[in-house]
């Protein structure tokens, strides 16, 4: 989620109206895309929540991901991610 100290006061200030179209799409306000520092082909993640969406990049995604991983590992050693995906494709196509 993007922080409140981020955005331009007047996004803070005011809610940003939009409409949807026949075709169920938004039109998410210039305001907003520049806040959020997104543009056209960018990836968003919509999430629907019991009282409303939540709307955020691709990349608060990952970060986020991200954190919680660390959180968990702690102090542990993270391991070689791709070498453990290359270790599990070999075993797959050429069982022992």
């Amino acid at each position: 989620m993007v922080s409140l100290s981020i955005l331009p006061y007047l996004a803070i200030m005011a809610p940003l109206r939009t409409r949807l179209d026949r075709n169920g799409r938004i039109v998410l306000p210039a305001l907003a895309r520049r806040s959020l520092g997104v543009k056209a082909g960018d990836i968003l993640i919509v999430e629907v929540e019991k009282d409303g969406v939540r709307l955020h990049t691709f990349g608060q995604s990952v970060r986020e991901a991200q954190a919680v991983y660390r959180k968990a590992l702690g102090k542990r050693k993270a391991p070689d991610l791709v070498a453990e995906l290359k270790r599990l494709r070999r075993r797959e196509f050429w069982p022992e």
